[in-house]
Parts: structure tokens; C-alpha cells; sequence
């Protein structure tokens, strides 16, 4: 799929689901800078999917990472209530490299833990193919998100 029709492709899903998920933004976090490196705070309030309530067009490669990942949280098969509180198991096998574990808990929360960790790893995965951001760009779309932009400007 071309590169347009994946972003408008991933823009229609993030429309058709207005609402994001809180993670485990430890886990998150630690995977982030495991594969790429980067402080994972120089994501957050990035363009116009990297932090809370995302909309409109992606600025750039980062942030549409950022829309895929809201995307892959949206569409796992997970009760919205387990989202909130199921941890899962990683390592970080080396510089740039994460391995999701198999978690030890029964049925439902097993399967939304592996694939709450596929999706955090796949975003990593994703931002790891470029520099480390040192200037947050703002979104244009909402006037909440460049408020946000603005406040979290500080890496």
C-alpha cells in the first residue's frame, strides 16, 4: 500500500475510534529506549498523535508512528477495562532489539497482554527508524493538541 493511502487509511480508523487508551506508560517507556534509544519523553506532545487525544493529519514519519500505534490499541482484541491494567512481559534482548514474553496470566488477559506488547513494540520498531526528535512539532488540527505541544515543549 502506498504511503498516502496507509496515512489515509490510518487516519480513517483513528477517526472511526475518537477515544485513546491509557497503558502502562512505565513499559512503554523502558521499550522505547530500548530500541531506539531515545529519551521517551521527546515523544510525548510530538505532532498530532504523540500524546493524548490525537486528530488531523500526521506532521511527519514519528508522528505517524504515533497514529499507528493509537490504531493498534484501538483494534486489539481487549476489553477496554484490561487496557487500562494488564502488564506484559519483555526483555530487551539488546540495543534495538525487544522480545515479548509470553505473560502468566489465564485466558483473555494473556492474549491482550502479548498484544498490547506487540503494538508497543511494533511503535518502538517504528520510531527507531529515525534521528531522535529534539524539536516537537505542533499540530495544526487542534487547538488541545498544539496547547499540548506547547506545554510539553521541553525535552
Amino acid at each position: 500500500m502506498a504511503t498516502k493511502d496507509r496515512e489515509a487509511d490510518f487516519h480513517a480508523k483513528a477517526q472511526a475510534k475518537k477515544f485513546r487508551f491509557r497503558r502502562n506508560v512505565m513499559q512503554m517507556a523502558r521499550m522505547l529506549k530500548c530500541m531506539s534509544g531515545c529519551n521517551p519523553l521527546s515523544y510525548r506532545g510530538y505532532g498530532c498523535y504523540c500524546g493524548y487525544m490525537g486528530s488531523g493529519q500526521p506532521v511527519d514519519d514519528i508522528d505517524r508512528c504515533c497514529l499507528q500505534h493509537d490504531w493498534c490499541y484501538a483494534f486489539i482484541s481487549c476489553p477496554q477495562t484490561l487496557i487500562y491494567f494488564v502488564p506484559y512481559t519483555w526483555q530487551c534482548m539488546n540495543p534495538g532489539a525487544a522480545h515479548c514474553g509470553v505473560a502468566s496470566m489465564p485466558g483473555v488477559s494473556q492474549k491482550c497482554a502479548t498484544q498490547l506488547c506487540e503494538c508497543d513494540r511494533e511503535f518502538a520498531r517504528c520510531v527507531s527508524n529515525y534521528p531522535c526528535p529534539r524539536k516537537k512539532p505542533g499540530c495544526k488540527a487542534s487547538n488541545y493538541i498544539m496547547l499540548q505541544t506547547i506545554n510539553n515543549n521541553d525535552i
